[in-house]
């Protein structure tokens, strides 16, 4: 299976024939195409991520991509079903295969018969692009990075515009065991307009002795956390937690808002917690928290 990015909503599935697993849909896909492919790719739609279909979980099979391969040139002939054509996943699938293409040696053929190419050339309809004009125009910003890992112990040192600088940057460290990774530049891969960014913060308030103050422990633990602005969120939420020993009531504030900026927001949950403190009597509990975390929805 093919899936380079994983907010991607298309991904390609290679269907061998020779698999008892694909063979049914591996007889689906080849009866659309008038030649035997030498490789047949299933053209999915995970469609959790798709909102156009008003439901979630599952996958949904958009068409085929049969491969025909001549020495170094590749023949590609999609066939996407006709209610799923002109709404953007060819282009999808299309990166997707040409990534896999030209990033990889294809194999192709059964048992005995079974051949290895590295593609240098892709013609698809009346459209032919090569392996350097594929590099330029989705690689032509890839950063090389240098990098220690081993398993999940790893650091980043920095990186490099070319890969052979930070190919030599490695070598004049051989003590450090460092390695070249490749990063590529997501830019303009997707439509990304219509998303809009919100920030999650939570901020922690105790009191002892009937005075309330920011909780520095549980601040410094909080991290800001990026969500989808158009999730349903109330834009505040209160939590009452449990008096224990080490305080005598506990109140957390989590405000969703456009901006990042921590200061502002632990300005906002102190001014709301003495708006709840007042909404209560100055008696906090869950089910007057959860009413006033109502009171104002996104």
């Amino acid at each position: 299976m093919i899936l380079d990015r994983d907010d991607m909503r298309v991904y390609l599935k290679q269907l061998q024939e020779g698999e008892e697993r694909d063979r049914k849909d591996y007889d689906t896909g080849r009866t659309f195409f008038p030649q035997k492919p030498d490789l047949l790719f299933e053209v999915v739609l995970d469609y959790c991520f798709s909102k156009k279909l008003y439901d979630y979980g599952g996958e949904l099979t958009l068409g085929y991509i049969a491969l025909n391969i001549l020495r170094e040139n590749c023949l590609v002939t999609p066939m996407l079903f006709e209610k799923f054509r002109h709404k953007g996943y060819w282009k999808e699938a299309g990166e997707l295969l040409l990534e896999h293409i030209f990033d990889s040696v294809l194999v192709y053929g059964e048992n005995k018969c079974r051949k290895a190419c590295e593609i240098n050339q892709v013609q698809i309809g009346t459209t032919t692009i090569t392996k350097e004009e594929f590099i330029q125009k989705y690689y032509k910003d890839d950063i090389y990075v240098v990098m220690y890992a081993y398993y999940s112990d790893w650091t980043i040192y920095g990186y490099f515009t070319e890969k052979s600088e930070a190919e030599k940057y490695c070598l004049a460290h051989p003590e450090m065991e460092l390695d070249v990774e490749t990063l590529h530049c997501l830019d303009h891969r997707q439509d990304l307009s219509k998303l809009r960014v919100a920030y999650r913060h939570t901020v922690s308030f105790r009191q002892c002795n009937k005075t309330w103050f920011a909780d520095p422990k549980s601040n410094a633990n909080n991290i800001c956390k990026t969500i989808n602005a158009d999730q349903k969120e109330n834009r505040y939420r209160i939590r009452v937690l449990d008096r224990n020993d080490c305080w005598d009531a506990k109140i957390e504030i989590t405000i969703v808002s456009d901006c990042d900026d921590r200061a502002a927001t632990v300005k906002t949950a102190q001014d709301l917690l003495y708006q709840y403190l007042d909404f209560c009597g100055n008696h906090p509990d869950r089910e007057s928290a959860a009413e006033f975390s109502n009171l104002n929805k996104r």
